[in-house]
Parts: C-alpha cells; structure tokens; sequence
C-alpha cells in the first residue's frame, strides 16, 4: 500500500505501516468481515450451517427461518412476522438498508409465484448484452456449444488485447453459468481451459454459447 496523504513527510519510504483494522479490498478484510457476521448471526440465535458456510437457519415457533449472505448482502427468508423480528433485531446492531421484498440479487431478476410455488431466476441485462455488444452469429443454434470442436487444437493465438476480451466474457459466461444456467456448465468449462491460448475457434465458440442464450431467454 501506498503512505496515506498527509504523512508522506514523516514516513520514508523503507517504513513499514502496521495496520490496527482492517482496510476495505485487502484479503484479511474478507475473513475479518466473515467472523463479524458469524457473531451477528449467533447474536440473533441462528446458527451456520455446516453444508454451506453462508447460510445460517433458525427453528422458531413458526418454522424454518433462512438467512443466506453474499459479501456483505443477506436474504432473510421464513414467516413474516419472524423475518420483521430478525431484520430490526439486526437493525439494533448494525446500519442495515432494507430493500424490502427481494426482485433483484447479484445480478438476476427474481421472479416469485407464491400461488404455484416456484421461484424463477433470470439474468435479462446479461443477455441484452450480449446482443449489444457482440456480433453474434445469425443463425439458429442447435446446442449450447459449438459441435466437434476440439479445445485441445493447436492454432495461432488471439492477441493480448483480443485475449482480454476473452476472458473478461468468459468470465461473464461462468457467472451465468453458476446462477441461472447450468445447462452451459461444459461449454464454459471447456471454453474457460483456453484463458491462456485461445484461438479465434475458441472465440467464436464463446459467441456461439451467448447466442443460444440469447435465443433460450
């Protein structure tokens, strides 16, 4: 890290800086922020769950009550009037924005049909990205990869600049992946083993899994 302004003049630049809290983006930040949460759920009785380690549950009276985190958002699920008694239990503790009922998360709509019981995620800006920003092929795709394609080839490599723009939709790729489309698990997989040498196969096979979803949304 760099000396913060205004002590530039009283530390040279062979000190080292020892820091009393942590700082916001740093590793230790990360842990520091997870041990904080875990004592603020033990403080409103739930209890973190050994399957995933970002979500916490509660037995009550009314049933099973959820509270699942991501960074530093939290989803509060259960019966009404226990998610009321969580939230302005946490609202003692810590400033806390309510968002109120949940429609959007990380990026996906949330779509909640309470008569049939079924929630519905979907990433709609996601996919009208990829139809702004790339030349997507003008066809109808058959499969969400491109067929008989080898990843393995040996071919001339992209450039760096093209390379970035690989991985940067690559990466936009995993996270669809990951959240609202599992169906491309291979494509991506396969498409992300090329991150280091992808030819222009490969990019125009990432176009090819971003036109299925576009025409699959």
């Amino acid at each position: 890290m760099e000396i913060p302004e205004g002590f530039k003049y009283s530390c040279s630049t062979n000190k080292v800086l020892l820091l009393l809290r942590t700082i916001y983006d740093l590793k230790q930040a990360v842990k520091a922020f997870w041990k904080f949460l875990i004592g603020l759920m033990k403080s409103i009785g739930c209890q973190r769950s050994n399957v995933d380690n970002c979500v916490y549950y509660k037995w009550n009276e009314s049933g099973l009550s959820l509270v699942a985190s991501w960074l530093d958002d939290l989803i509060v699920t259960g019966e009404e009037d226990i998610v009321s008694h969580q939230k302005s239990k946490l609202k003692e503790m810590v400033s806390i924005d309510d968002c109120g009922n949940i429609d959007e998360y990380i990026g996906c709509k949330v779509d909640i049909n309470r008569d049939e019981r079924e929630l519905k995620f979907t990433q709609p800006v996601m996919i009208q990205s990829f139809q702004d920003e790339f030349n997507l092929p003008n066809k109808t795709p058959v499969t969400p990869a491109v067929p008989h394609l080898s990843f393995s080839q040996v071919g001339k490599v992209i450039s760096n600049s093209m390379m970035s723009y690989y991985r940067k939709d690559v990466g936009k790729l995993l996270h669809m992946r990951r959240f609202t489309k599992p169906s491309i698990q291979k494509a991506v997989r396969d498409l992300s083993r090329r991150v280091k040498g992808a030819t222009i196969d490969h990019v125009e096979a990432m176009h090819e899994v971003m036109h299925s979803n576009t025409e699959l949304q």
